[in-house]
């Protein structure tokens, strides 16, 4: 029966399609939440950032929450430390994310207490937008972790399973 808990590594995951995959969600991840904090900036609708984080951090918050509760119930082996890894780098996702916003809602205090108008200061290419950069670096940061996760996680369930395997993982579930 341990045979069925053995995971070998698809090989569809190992084509270069995959590995380029991998690079353009990362670069283009990256890239589309610095275009969004541009976006933010440029247009001076600051209350937008948490519209877009709320869902954003659920979904780090509860991936976070499903791998550990999958890796209570495996065996010991790969596969169980590979789900215990994920769990963690969806955690270290969600507390980069919010230690980003939290320096944002800092920084924004603190231009709103020197009266900065932050659209005049994004056009004049003013110093007080770079008050922003720590937050938008752990967002990257965060980002950056959850696609370490995606990344983990994606050996173990990217791949189809018979029915009688998922049966038999249930059978034997501790």
């Amino acid at each position: 029966m341990k045979a069925v808990f053995k995971s070998k590594k698809p090989a569809h995951l190992e084509w270069p399609i995959f590995k380029w995959l991998r690079i353009v969600l990362a670069g283009g991840g990256a890239l589309s939440l610095f275009l969004l904090y541009v976006f933010i900036f440029r247009n001076g609708r600051s209350d937008l950032i948490l519209q877009f984080s709320a869902p954003v951090l659920a979904i780090y918050i509860a991936s976070s929450g499903l791998m550990y509760n999958r890796a209570r119930g495996m065996p010991q082996g790969k596969s169980k430390r590979r789900s215990l890894y994920a769990g963690e780098r969806a955690t270290q996702a969600f507390l980069f994310s919010v230690i980003g916003l939290l320096l944002g809602g800092v920084a924004y205090s603190v231009s709103a207490l020197f009266e900065v108008d932050l659209v005049v200061a994004f056009h004049g290419h003013s110093p007080w937008v770079f008050v922003f950069f720590p937050s938008l670096v752990f967002v990257q940061w965060g980002y950056a972790s959850y696609v370490l996760f995606l990344r983990a996680i994606s050996s173990d369930l990217l791949y189809p399973v018979a029915a009688k395997v998922i049966a038999v993982r249930i059978k034997n579930a501790p």
